[in-house]
């Protein structure tokens, strides 16, 4: 039950007590394979907030005016040392690898493919940021396999909606990167050989958010559609867009995540 309440915390933003009430757990007598699956699953995720707050208080300093969300869909400047945050990293990876053991173990599809997105999401992460990873194993490479298995298990079972969250993350490391759909696909093995341009990729990804009635990642795709229209120089299309995002954050009643886009369109 402290692990339910934990995790709910965890979903709620609320990640202090999430991780208090962590804390106080006896897991030392437990054999379900699920709830240790849940439980490592949940302590790699803390750990990964923790490395997103340390990387932000460092981001506050080296940009107090905040990113600019038109241009930089990941921004925050690389660390002077980049191994700095390797034990970080490498302690998430081990609970994720726990948690997918368990899991395996009583072949719960539907969890596997939620940590095989966070173990994706925990290594693009760092790919993006400059952060180094122990042995100095490949993030971009790494993160994109453990995507792409995530995308995997959600189309050969038809479990989760992580294929939504993941489209979501490989089109921001697209963007960032400067891939085009064809190195987006190199890169995933062909899995998007059906979309012709990012664009593409995203208003069919937007479609099935919208069907599953998740506002969050409509939000997310319409940045990433607003971002895509400048590129392109389309202001009329990238307006719309921000208005999109505006009217999500504003039915989320998240505020945080709006202000960002408050600030006016860059002009062409």
């Amino acid at each position: 039950m402290s692990l339910c309440r934990a995790l709910v915390y965890f979903d709620q933003g609320r990640i202090g007590l999430a991780v208090n009430l962590v804390a106080k757990l006896e897991m030392a007598g437990c054999t379900d394979p699920s709830t240790l699956g849940e439980y490592y699953n949940l302590k790699g995720l803390l750990v990964y907030r923790e490395i997103i707050q340390c990387r932000q208080d460092v981001a506050k300093v080296a940009a107090p005016g905040g990113p600019d969300v038109y241009t930089s869909p990941l921004p925050i400047p690389p660390p002077a040392d980049p191994d700095a945050y390797t034990p970080l990293l490498e302690i998430a990876t081990h609970y994720y690898h726990q948690s997918l053991m368990h899991h395996a173990r009583v072949g719960d599809h539907h969890a596997l493919q939620g940590t095989c997105f966070n173990l994706g999401n925990l290594f693009l992460y760092a790919w993006s940021k400059g952060l180094a990873l122990p042995q100095g194993e490949q993030s971009l490479e790494l993160g994109m396999k453990w995507v792409v298995q995530c995308e995997f298990i959600c189309h050969k079972f038809g479990v989760g909606m992580d294929s939504v969250r993941s489209r979501i993350l490989l089109l921001k490391i697209a963007m960032q990167s400067g891939f085009d759909m064809a190195r987006l696909n190199e890169h995933t093995g062909d899995l998007f050989r059906n979309h012709a341009s990012l664009e593409e990729m995203a208003r069919a990804t937007l479609a099935q958010a919208q069907a599953i009635g998740n506002r969050l990642e409509q939000a997310e795709l319409y940045a990433i559609l607003l971002r895509l229209a400048l590129q392109r120089g389309d202001y009329h299309e990238a307006a719309a867009c921000r208005e999109k995002v505006l009217e999500a954050y504003r039915e989320l009643k998240r505020p945080d995540l709006a202000r960002p886009f408050k600030v006016a369109l860059p002009v062409g």
